[in-house]
């Protein structure tokens, strides 16, 4: 059944409201528990026709509905949610958690999104003590994608889907979403044309997989106190329970300090030695880091198109390859540099120390994430502590230290192409900052190719390396600027609003392009500002004077201030398909502040519109 409500969403200085049609349906429980939910959004954003956004995810729970009525009825009650009103901040997810009975009644959530065209569906984010909840994942999902870094990563980033408020209402559930060629998301080439195929299948794979599993559990039985670590390591998703995650970190650390104490009887290093390799290790970090970044400058400055897509690019990966050799450049040339001062087995251990101390960290302040680090760090430490007890040739200890690097190798490079995908180049620093972690526990097995230490190496040697990267990394740039060019099918993203204030009857055209092409500037002339809806100027933004269309402002109503809080009814013109509806305004020095459709407002930097006192 449709289902109609009107929601508001506002943010510092921004409101979105209006009504939201939403799409309810379910399938009866044969003895049921519990209510398992699946959601994802039928509406799109304004640009584009969001086949995968969130078409896809659409489509596969109609397909999952045929597919659980031409078999056995489940014994949970299923209900199917497509909501409205995503794109313009979750309005429709609100309502049905606020309004409707099964929102308000809870039960378990498989939300499903999109941010690209391509690629796995993966499982990014969980509601808190998800250990139940990642069991039936791994065990239901014939190839299930994602690990528990990327919820940890996905709460430093300022975006939500209808998971927000759901599990807010009380669900408890799991988020899924392809990432992959993310320049063609919240565009018009979101389109069928675009979406691969494999990515619609492993959506409603998964999506039936789950629901099956879910819909024949016990949702009687109360969750675990405590969420899960999972990811995937030689084709296999590994999983275990929190509680480990502290144990493991500190193995890591009596692992190493192990390491280091054994290194300095066999005289490999000194604790002086040991203390400078670690603090050094910070130099290629930082300079990995400042060097993607600076890439990123770089190429918005010569090509200023990239700039509205976010570092989003069509063809990414020259960019991704050239960030691959500044990194490994900026790590073998931290080692090339100290290896005769500091020694190989300082260095060694230095790398292992970040690793040790990282998985502790994040073992306090991201759980789920401390796996990346602690084990690298524990099974690096036990392999170079064999190596070292062992009356081997050095090619023979150097292969008994693999481990360390290769269980690196699983997590890391997967993690930085996640970053990659996801939040693109304009964050490129992040996946540069993984890579130079990989490289460091990875680089002392350059050992077997290095000359001996007491060999002082030629300076035309010394200088080869670098310049060599350099080169290499300004041909995969140059690959990059040709092969990223735009065209039809891959265009280049412009920005131009139209922006009226209802009550002063002014419009404009506003453009936060920064070098408009010729289109563009028939609309746009100037930087002015100052006539903008208070909360819309923001940064540097193109202007121009545009005509009013003919649209009222809304009329509203007090109806019962109380306190710092007061509900309003917004009611606007007459053959406006907008119906009189209620929402909340706050008080600011002795004024309310109005929240209207159309208006951009902000109680900071600008005079906010205020209603009438009375």
């Amino acid at each position: 059944m449709a289902w109609a409500a009107l929601r508001i969403a506002t943010a510092a200085g921004l409101a979105a409201f209006g009504q939201v049609d939403n799409i309810v349906a379910g399938l009866r429980g044969t003895d049921s528990t519990g209510t398992v939910l699946i959601a994802a959004h039928h509406d799109s954003a304004a640009m584009g026709p969001g086949a995968s956004d969130d078409g896809a995810a659409v489509a596969a729970m109609i397909e999952t509905v045929r597919a659980l009525r031409a078999g056995p009825g489940p014994r949970n009650d299923i209900v199917l949610l497509m909501s409205d009103g995503e794109e313009d901040g979750v309005l429709g997810a609100e309502a049905f958690a606020r309004e409707h009975p099964v929102g308000k009644a809870g039960g378990v959530l498989l939300n499903w999104e999109a941010r690209g065209v391509s690629g796995p569906s993966l499982m990014f984010q969980t509601s808190a003590n998800n250990a139940r909840l990642v069991e039936t994942f791994v065990n239901a999902v014939p190839a299930p994608r994602g690990h528990s870094a990327m919820a940890e990563l996905y709460r430093l980033l300022p975006n939500n889907t209808d998971f927000t408020p759901l599990t807010r209402a009380g669900f408890s559930g799991m988020n899924f979403a392809y990432i992959q060629r993310s320049s063609l998301y919240h565009t018009a080439n979101d389109s069928i044309a675009n979406l691969n195929p494999g990515s619609l299948q492993h959506h409603g794979t998964n999506m039936l997989a789950l629901t099956r599993a879910l819909g024949d559990a016990d949702l009687r039985m109360p969750a675990p106190d405590h969420d899960a670590t999972y990811f995937r390591a030689l084709g296999t998703m590994i999983t275990y329970p929190n509680q480990l995650v502290w144990p493991l970190a500190l193995l890591a650390v009596v692992a190493v300090a192990g390491l280091a104490v054994l290194a300095r009887v066999r005289r490999l290093l000194s604790l002086p030695r040991l203390i400078a390799a670690t603090v050094s290790a910070l130099v290629p970090l930082v300079v990995s880091a400042a060097l993607a970044q600076g890439l990123w400058q770089l190429l918005v400055a010569w090509r200023p198109a990239y700039d509205l897509m976010g570092g989003l690019l069509h063809s990414p990966r020259p960019y991704q390859a050239a960030i691959v050799v500044l990194c490994a450049s900026a790590v073998l040339g931290w080692y090339l540099l100290l290896r005769r001062g500091l020694g190989p087995a300082a260095l060694a251990v230095g790398a292992l120390t970040w690793f040790a101390g990282l998985g502790s960290l994040c073992a306090q302040a991201a759980p789920g994430a401390s796996f990346l680090f602690a084990l690298p760090a524990l099974v690096g430490a036990l392999g170079w502590l064999a190596a070292l007890l062992l009356r081997t040739p050095a090619w023979a200890r150097t292969v008994v230290a693999m481990p360390g690097p290769v269980t690196a190798a699983m997590l890391l490079p997967s993690l930085a192409g996640d970053a990659f995908d996801g939040m693109g180049l304009a964050l490129g620093g992040v996946s540069a900052l993984v890579l130079a972690l990989f490289g460091l526990i990875v680089v002392p097995i350059a050992e077997l190719l290095l000359p001996d230490l007491a060999t002082r190496p030629r300076r035309a040697a010394v200088l080869a390396a670098p310049l060599t990267a350099l080169l290499l990394a300004a041909v995969l740039v140059a690959t990059g600027l040709v092969v990223d060019d735009f065209d039809a099918d891959r265009p280049q993203r412009r920005h131009l609003a139209y922006v009226m204030d209802a009550d002063t009857r002014t419009a404009h055209w506003v453009s936060a392009d920064a070098a408009p092409p010729p289109w563009t500037r028939q609309y746009v002339s100037g930087h002015d500002t100052s006539t903008l809806p208070a909360g819309y100027a923001r940064g540097t933004l193109w202007t121009g004077r545009a005509p009013a269309i003919a649209a009222g402002g809304p009329r509203v109503a007090v109806l019962a201030p109380s306190g710092d809080t007061v509900k309003l009814q917004v009611a606007v013109e007459k053959g406006t398909p907008r119906p009189p509806h209620l929402v909340s305004a706050t008080r600011e020095d002795g004024d309310l502040i109005a929240v209207t459709p159309g208006y951009t407002l902000t109680g900071h930097s600008r005079t906010p519109a205020r209603l009438p006192s009375g």
